[in-house]
């Protein structure tokens, strides 16, 4: 059996029953096993009146025999207590000293409370006891005695502890998960929680969150490097226990890596690339105030090597490169928290070498703008192709005015760079033009002109 000592108004140390719940075996008066029970806190009240008799105020325990037992400390002799009676409901009780115990204590054994018990119908009882001193009929100490009939006192749930995350822990995931300790004495006893939380002490108590029986709360997602505060009060639908205020401190932000390096320009397996291409990407990182640098990767070979390392821009010229090839390229960001993040192997093809037109027929025959030209002369040019591979024809154009040589059919000559016309008008004034092509390209040559030669005359008449 323990006791506390509380503090009285008059700074009088009082020993008070705590603790387990003290309950009474009475015999009542028929022989029949009755119970009754004292209330854990504030069961007596009254006043006392400091005398010789009693130098501290006592305090009042029922036995498991259903004795009345007081208490008190440092009486002022061994005989003080033989001066004392005590009454309940007005009634004298027998009495006997037990001495001095050697804890300093006087304990008085009253009577068995039998004639009270059996008086007992309500479920609740207080009782008068008083402490009087025989000598003076004075009274020391007057009380009222709370005795309960069939019923146990409710013991208080236990205070929440064991938290986690611990008490002033720090770095913290922000979602964390709350957890406790709990329970009841009475094991019968169903316990229900209430949660406060907050980020400031001053709004702990706004928003409390009942989570029923579980010893679990989850709060969300938390901020980073934020400070929390959080309770518990556990409830047994007669008394609660409110737990300690506890804080703890989420973690630091963690860094986030760059983002994948994505939207390739040229596009994932392009053709036909210009050959003087700019390689481009989007890249970045979620944590804006990071510093993000590329290293990129670029050859004819799958994968590709590293051609530059920890450029700022995300553009790359590759420079001289070939025609009709594929080139392969992938980039891998860096931030400055030594975090990368690598893209995909993108591919493209360049264009293929592009035609160089034939140059364009030349040297005519006949000269431009000759005159008196036989009207058996053929009509020749030269051309050639840049592309060695390419071959060339022609088609030839002849009329007799310029604005004709627009319209009229072409002559499709070949490859050869002559044509022979069969014989042509005297004294006429010929136009004409070449087309070179090499099945792709195109080029003109001209337009030329000519006058052929008069028709000669003799005696007889022209010839």
């Amino acid at each position: 059996m323990r006791f506390k000592k509380c503090q009285r108004s008059d700074d009088t140390a009082v020993s008070v029953v705590i603790g387990v719940v003290l309950t009474v075996a009475l015999a009542s008066a028929i022989g029949a096993a009755a119970h009754y029970y004292t209330q854990d806190s504030s069961w007596q009240s009254g006043s006392f009146t400091k005398q010789q008799s009693i130098a501290t105020e006592p305090s009042f325990m029922i036995t498991s025999s259903g004795e009345m037992t007081v208490v008190t400390e440092g009486t002022d002799g061994l005989s003080d207590w033989d001066d004392l009676k005590i009454t309940i409901e007005g009634e004298v009780i027998d009495n006997s000293n037990t001495g001095k115990p050697e804890n300093g204590d006087y304990i008085y054994f009253a009577s068995k409370l039998e004639e009270i018990a059996d008086g007992m119908d309500e479920e609740k009882t207080k009782v008068d006891v008083q402490i009087i001193n025989k000598k003076s009929n004075t009274l020391i100490a007057s009380y009222k005695i709370d005795l309960r009939k069939d019923a146990e006192f409710n013991k208080p749930p236990y205070e929440p502890s064991s938290p986690s995350p611990n008490d002033n822990q720090e770095t913290i995931g922000i979602n964390t998960v709350l957890t406790w300790m709990g329970g009841d004495p009475d094991t019968e006893d169903t316990v229900t929680y209430t949660v406060y939380f907050s980020n400031t002490l001053e709004s702990l108590e706004k928003n409390p969150v009942n989570v029923g029986e579980y010893t679990t709360y989850v709060p969300g997602k938390l901020a980073y490097l934020t400070k929390y505060y959080w309770k518990v009060i556990a409830n047994d639908e007669q008394t609660s226990t409110e737990g300690s205020i506890w804080t703890f401190t989420t973690q630091k932000k963690p860094n986030s890596p760059p983002y994948k390096p994505s939207n390739p320009n040229p596009v994932h397996k392009a053709i036909d690339v210009e050959v003087d291409v700019i390689c481009s990407w989007v890249g970045g990182d979620p944590d804006l105030k990071d510093i993000v640098t590329y290293d990129v990767y670029f050859g004819t070979s799958n994968p590709p090597s590293l051609v530059k390392k920890s450029q700022m821009e995300n553009t790359y010229s590759p420079g001289l490169i070939n025609f009709d090839t594929k080139y392969y390229w992938k980039i891998v960001s860096t931030d400055n928290n030594k975090a990368s993040t690598p893209g995909d192997i993108w591919e493209f093809t360049i264009e293929p070498i592009p035609n160089i037109p034939p140059s364009a027929p030349r040297k005519p025959g006949p000269d431009n703008q000759a005159v008196d030209i036989d009207i058996n002369d053929d009509f020749s040019w030269e051309g050639e192709d840049p592309d060695p591979e390419d071959v060339v024809t022609y088609q030839l154009y002849i009329a007799t005015s310029i604005e004709e040589l627009d319209i009229v059919d072409p002559i499709d000559v070949g490859t050869n760079p002559t044509y022979d016309p069969g014989t042509l008008k005297h004294d006429t004034q010929y136009h004409w033009k070449v087309v070179a092509s090499d099945g792709q390209d195109r080029s003109i040559g001209g337009p030329w002109e000519f006058k052929t030669i008069k028709m000669k005359s003799s005696k007889m008449g022209f010839l």
